[in-house]
Protein backbone atom coordinates (compact mmCIF):
# COMPACT_ATOMS: atom_id res chain seq x y z
CA UNK A 1 0.00 0.00 0.00
CA UNK A 2 1.32 3.43 -0.96
CA UNK A 3 1.51 5.98 1.83
CA UNK A 4 1.72 9.78 1.54
CA UNK A 5 3.96 11.83 3.79
CA UNK A 6 2.17 14.68 5.51
CA UNK A 7 5.13 16.79 4.35
CA UNK A 8 3.06 17.38 1.20
CA UNK A 9 0.05 19.07 2.73
CA UNK A 10 0.88 19.83 6.37
CA UNK A 11 1.24 23.56 5.72
CA UNK A 12 -2.34 23.69 4.38
CA UNK A 13 -3.98 22.39 7.54
CA UNK A 14 -4.33 23.07 11.24
CA UNK A 15 -7.02 20.41 11.70
CA UNK A 16 -5.93 16.76 11.80
CA UNK A 17 -9.23 15.43 10.46
CA UNK A 18 -9.04 17.68 7.39
CA UNK A 19 -5.42 16.71 6.87
CA UNK A 20 -6.45 13.06 6.72
CA UNK A 21 -9.43 13.77 4.46
CA UNK A 22 -7.13 15.62 2.07
CA UNK A 23 -4.76 12.62 1.91
CA UNK A 24 -7.66 10.24 1.29
CA UNK A 25 -9.00 12.46 -1.50
CA UNK A 26 -5.70 12.06 -3.37
CA UNK A 27 -6.00 8.28 -3.53
CA UNK A 28 -3.95 7.26 -0.49
CA UNK A 29 -5.16 5.13 2.39
CA UNK A 30 -2.06 5.44 4.55
CA UNK A 31 0.18 8.29 5.69
CA UNK A 32 3.58 8.95 7.20
CA UNK A 33 3.51 11.60 9.90
CA UNK A 34 6.36 14.04 9.28
CA UNK A 35 8.25 16.34 11.65
CA UNK A 36 5.88 19.27 11.10
CA UNK A 37 2.74 17.65 12.50
CA UNK A 38 1.57 19.76 15.42
CA UNK A 39 0.77 18.14 18.78
CA UNK A 40 -2.78 19.56 18.70
CA UNK A 41 -3.49 17.67 15.47
CA UNK A 42 -2.58 14.25 16.83
CA UNK A 43 -5.86 13.41 18.67
CA UNK A 44 -7.85 14.21 15.53
CA UNK A 45 -5.57 12.03 13.38
CA UNK A 46 -5.69 9.22 15.95
CA UNK A 47 -9.48 9.34 15.86
CA UNK A 48 -9.38 8.73 12.09
CA UNK A 49 -6.98 5.83 12.63
CA UNK A 50 -9.24 4.24 15.25
CA UNK A 51 -12.18 4.58 12.87
CA UNK A 52 -10.04 2.71 10.31
CA UNK A 53 -10.29 5.54 7.80
CA UNK A 54 -6.52 5.69 7.42
CA UNK A 55 -3.42 3.80 8.49
CA UNK A 56 -0.19 5.34 9.70
CA UNK A 57 2.65 3.47 7.99
CA UNK A 58 5.54 5.24 9.67
CA UNK A 59 6.54 8.33 11.62
CA UNK A 60 9.48 10.60 10.90
CA UNK A 61 11.60 11.58 13.89
CA UNK A 62 11.10 14.00 15.65
CA UNK A 63 7.31 14.09 15.87
CA UNK A 64 5.25 15.98 16.96
CA UNK A 65 6.77 19.26 15.77
CA UNK A 66 9.37 20.71 18.10
CA UNK A 67 8.86 24.26 19.30
CA UNK A 68 12.23 24.92 20.91
CA UNK A 69 15.73 24.22 19.61
CA UNK A 70 19.08 25.95 19.38
CA UNK A 71 20.12 28.81 17.14
CA UNK A 72 21.02 27.70 13.64
CA UNK A 73 18.96 24.51 13.92
CA UNK A 74 15.58 23.58 12.47
CA UNK A 75 12.85 21.03 13.13
CA UNK A 76 14.72 18.74 10.71
CA UNK A 77 17.97 18.76 12.70
CA UNK A 78 17.00 20.16 16.08
CA UNK A 79 19.03 17.70 18.18
CA UNK A 80 21.71 15.31 16.94
CA UNK A 81 22.03 11.69 17.92
CA UNK A 82 25.69 11.99 16.91
CA UNK A 83 26.47 14.97 19.14
CA UNK A 84 29.66 14.86 21.21
CA UNK A 85 27.79 16.93 23.77
CA UNK A 86 26.08 14.38 26.03
CA UNK A 87 23.34 16.80 27.05
CA UNK A 88 22.30 17.31 23.43
CA UNK A 89 22.66 13.62 22.59
CA UNK A 90 20.51 12.60 25.55
CA UNK A 91 17.88 15.13 24.52
CA UNK A 92 17.86 13.64 21.02
CA UNK A 93 17.41 10.16 22.49
CA UNK A 94 14.59 11.35 24.76
CA UNK A 95 12.73 12.96 21.85
CA UNK A 96 13.24 9.89 19.67
CA UNK A 97 11.70 7.71 22.38
CA UNK A 98 8.73 10.08 22.36
CA UNK A 99 8.36 9.50 18.60
CA UNK A 100 8.59 5.73 19.17
CA UNK A 101 5.79 5.97 21.74
CA UNK A 102 3.72 7.82 19.15
CA UNK A 103 4.41 5.10 16.57
CA UNK A 104 3.18 2.50 19.05
CA UNK A 105 0.02 4.49 19.81
CA UNK A 106 -0.78 5.05 16.12
CA UNK A 107 0.01 1.50 15.01
CA UNK A 108 2.93 2.53 12.79
CA UNK A 109 5.49 -0.09 11.81
CA UNK A 110 8.59 2.09 11.82
CA UNK A 111 10.25 5.34 12.84
CA UNK A 112 12.47 7.04 10.25
CA UNK A 113 15.63 8.51 11.76
CA UNK A 114 18.29 11.03 10.75
CA UNK A 115 21.35 9.69 12.58
CA UNK A 116 23.23 12.99 12.88
CA UNK A 117 26.20 14.63 11.22
CA UNK A 118 29.93 15.18 11.34
CA UNK A 119 30.81 18.72 12.36
CA UNK A 120 33.04 20.08 9.60
CA UNK A 121 34.31 23.53 8.70
CA UNK A 122 33.24 23.00 5.11
CA UNK A 123 29.46 22.55 5.19
CA UNK A 124 27.46 20.17 3.05
CA UNK A 125 24.88 22.90 2.44
CA UNK A 126 27.57 25.23 1.10
CA UNK A 127 28.95 22.63 -1.29
CA UNK A 128 25.45 21.80 -2.52
CA UNK A 129 24.56 25.45 -3.13
CA UNK A 130 27.80 26.00 -5.03
CA UNK A 131 27.32 23.12 -7.47
CA UNK A 132 23.63 23.97 -7.89
CA UNK A 133 24.44 27.58 -8.80
CA UNK A 134 27.71 27.16 -10.72
CA UNK A 135 27.95 23.51 -11.77
CA UNK A 136 30.81 21.03 -11.51
CA UNK A 137 33.65 23.46 -12.04
CA UNK A 138 37.33 22.92 -11.21
CA UNK A 139 36.73 24.91 -8.02
CA UNK A 140 33.95 22.46 -7.10
CA UNK A 141 36.33 19.52 -7.51
CA UNK A 142 38.90 21.19 -5.24
CA UNK A 143 36.23 22.18 -2.72
CA UNK A 144 34.80 18.64 -2.70
CA UNK A 145 38.25 17.08 -2.19
CA UNK A 146 38.94 19.32 0.82
CA UNK A 147 35.51 18.47 2.23
CA UNK A 148 35.99 14.72 1.78
CA UNK A 149 39.37 14.78 3.52
CA UNK A 150 38.05 16.80 6.47
CA UNK A 151 35.05 14.51 6.97
CA UNK A 152 37.21 11.38 6.73
CA UNK A 153 39.53 12.79 9.40
CA UNK A 154 36.74 13.73 11.82
CA UNK A 155 33.91 11.22 11.37
CA UNK A 156 34.78 8.43 13.84
CA UNK A 157 33.71 9.97 17.19
CA UNK A 158 30.45 11.24 15.64
CA UNK A 159 29.60 7.84 14.16
CA UNK A 160 30.47 6.19 17.48
CA UNK A 161 28.16 8.63 19.32
CA UNK A 162 25.37 7.94 16.82
CA UNK A 163 25.70 4.19 17.31
CA UNK A 164 25.66 4.61 21.10
CA UNK A 165 22.42 6.60 20.78
CA UNK A 166 20.91 4.00 18.47
CA UNK A 167 21.74 1.22 20.92
CA UNK A 168 19.52 2.82 23.54
CA UNK A 169 16.85 3.72 20.99
CA UNK A 170 16.85 0.24 19.45
CA UNK A 171 16.43 -1.44 22.82
CA UNK A 172 13.54 0.88 23.70
CA UNK A 173 11.82 0.40 20.33
CA UNK A 174 12.20 -3.38 20.44
CA UNK A 175 10.05 -3.56 23.58
CA UNK A 176 7.23 -1.90 21.61
CA UNK A 177 7.94 -3.93 18.43
CA UNK A 178 8.75 -0.77 16.47
CA UNK A 179 11.36 -0.92 13.70
CA UNK A 180 13.99 1.79 13.24
CA UNK A 181 14.79 2.97 9.70
CA UNK A 182 18.12 4.75 9.19
CA UNK A 183 17.74 7.11 6.23
CA UNK A 184 20.44 7.86 3.65
CA UNK A 185 21.09 11.57 3.82
CA UNK A 186 21.15 14.65 1.58
CA UNK A 187 24.33 16.48 2.66
CA UNK A 188 27.71 14.77 2.63
CA UNK A 189 28.63 15.69 6.22
CA UNK A 190 25.48 13.99 7.50
CA UNK A 191 25.46 10.50 9.00
CA UNK A 192 25.30 7.92 7.62
CA UNK A 193 27.60 8.16 4.61
CA UNK A 194 27.36 5.35 2.07
CA UNK A 195 29.79 2.97 3.81
CA UNK A 196 28.56 4.01 7.27
CA UNK A 197 25.12 2.57 6.47
CA UNK A 198 26.82 -0.82 6.36
CA UNK A 199 28.70 -0.17 9.61
CA UNK A 200 25.44 0.62 11.42
CA UNK A 201 23.52 -2.31 9.94
CA UNK A 202 26.32 -4.74 10.80
CA UNK A 203 26.43 -3.43 14.37
CA UNK A 204 22.70 -4.09 14.78
CA UNK A 205 22.58 -7.30 12.72
CA UNK A 206 19.61 -9.43 13.71
CA UNK A 207 17.98 -6.54 15.58
CA UNK A 208 15.31 -4.00 14.77
CA UNK A 209 17.51 -1.40 13.00
CA UNK A 210 17.07 -1.33 9.21
CA UNK A 211 17.93 0.76 6.17
CA UNK A 212 15.46 3.38 4.91
CA UNK A 213 16.08 4.38 1.30
CA UNK A 214 15.37 7.89 0.03
CA UNK A 215 15.22 8.04 -3.77
CA UNK A 216 15.80 11.80 -4.06
CA UNK A 217 18.80 11.82 -1.73
CA UNK A 218 20.42 8.90 -3.57
CA UNK A 219 19.84 10.56 -6.94
CA UNK A 220 21.34 13.85 -5.76
CA UNK A 221 24.38 11.97 -4.40
CA UNK A 222 24.84 10.51 -7.89
CA UNK A 223 24.59 13.99 -9.46
CA UNK A 224 27.19 15.32 -7.04
CA UNK A 225 29.48 12.33 -7.77
CA UNK A 226 29.45 11.22 -4.14
CA UNK A 227 28.41 7.70 -5.29
CA UNK A 228 28.84 6.02 -8.66
CA UNK A 229 25.11 5.48 -9.10
CA UNK A 230 21.78 5.65 -7.31
CA UNK A 231 21.44 1.89 -7.68
CA UNK A 232 24.57 1.24 -5.60
CA UNK A 233 22.55 1.91 -2.43
CA UNK A 234 19.96 -0.69 -3.38
CA UNK A 235 22.46 -3.28 -4.57
CA UNK A 236 24.25 -3.05 -1.24
CA UNK A 237 21.43 -2.55 1.26
CA UNK A 238 18.07 -3.62 -0.22
CA UNK A 239 18.09 -6.88 1.73
CA UNK A 240 18.12 -4.83 4.95
CA UNK A 241 15.63 -2.17 3.79
CA UNK A 242 12.45 -1.63 5.79
CA UNK A 243 11.05 1.35 3.86
CA UNK A 244 11.49 3.88 1.10
CA UNK A 245 10.74 7.53 0.45
CA UNK A 246 9.58 7.83 -3.15
CA UNK A 247 10.14 11.22 -4.75
CA UNK A 248 11.56 12.55 -7.98
CA UNK A 249 14.38 14.88 -8.96
CA UNK A 250 14.73 17.68 -11.52
CA UNK A 251 18.23 19.05 -11.71
CA UNK A 252 19.21 19.52 -8.08
CA UNK A 253 15.63 19.81 -6.82
CA UNK A 254 14.15 16.75 -5.12
CA UNK A 255 10.93 15.97 -3.22
CA UNK A 256 8.95 16.16 -6.45
CA UNK A 257 6.05 13.83 -7.22
CA UNK A 258 7.19 10.51 -8.73
CA UNK A 259 6.93 10.61 -12.52
CA UNK A 260 7.85 14.29 -12.89
CA UNK A 261 11.64 13.95 -12.98
CA UNK A 262 14.52 11.65 -13.89
CA UNK A 263 14.54 9.01 -11.13
CA UNK A 264 14.39 5.48 -12.58
CA UNK A 265 11.52 3.97 -10.61
CA UNK A 266 11.50 0.84 -12.79
CA UNK A 267 15.02 0.12 -11.54
CA UNK A 268 13.91 0.77 -7.96
CA UNK A 269 10.93 -1.59 -8.30
CA UNK A 270 13.32 -4.54 -8.66
CA UNK A 271 14.52 -4.02 -5.08
CA UNK A 272 11.14 -3.65 -3.38
CA UNK A 273 9.02 -6.34 -1.77
CA UNK A 274 5.42 -6.45 -0.63
CA UNK A 275 6.64 -5.79 2.92
CA UNK A 276 8.60 -2.64 2.04
CA UNK A 277 6.94 0.47 3.50
CA UNK A 278 6.43 2.73 0.49
CA UNK A 279 5.95 6.45 1.18
CA UNK A 280 5.47 9.14 -1.46
CA UNK A 281 7.43 12.06 0.00
CA UNK A 282 6.54 14.86 -2.41
CA UNK A 283 6.62 18.38 -1.00
CA UNK A 284 4.36 21.31 -1.83
CA UNK A 285 6.56 22.22 -4.83
CA UNK A 286 4.51 19.51 -6.58
CA UNK A 287 0.86 20.12 -7.39
CA UNK A 288 -2.03 18.10 -6.04
CA UNK A 289 -2.68 16.86 -9.58
CA UNK A 290 0.91 15.64 -9.89
CA UNK A 291 0.67 13.79 -6.57
CA UNK A 292 -2.62 12.18 -7.61
CA UNK A 293 -1.05 11.07 -10.90
CA UNK A 294 1.97 9.68 -9.07
CA UNK A 295 -0.23 6.95 -7.61
CA UNK A 296 -1.16 5.63 -11.07
CA UNK A 297 2.40 6.18 -12.31
CA UNK A 298 3.89 4.04 -9.54
CA UNK A 299 1.17 1.38 -9.69
CA UNK A 300 1.67 0.98 -13.45
CA UNK A 301 5.32 0.21 -12.73
CA UNK A 302 4.25 -2.28 -10.07
CA UNK A 303 5.03 -0.16 -7.01
CA UNK A 304 1.93 -0.37 -4.87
Amino acid sequence: MLSLSTAFNIKKHTDGKKLVEDILSMGFYAAELNVEVERDMLPQILSQVKQEKIKISSIHNFCPKLKHFGSGRSVFSAYRLSSLNNEERNKAIELTKRTINLADEFGAQAVVIHAGEVETQVRGQELFRYVRDFGKTKIYSIYKDIFFKERKKKYKPYLTAAIRSLEEISEYAAKLKIKIGIENRFYYNEIPGFEEIGVILTHFKGGNVYYWHDTGHAQIFQHLEFVSSHEEYLKRYADKMIGIHLHDVKGFSDHRAPGTGIVDFKMIKQYLSEKTIKVVEAHSKSSETQVRKSVAFLENIGIR
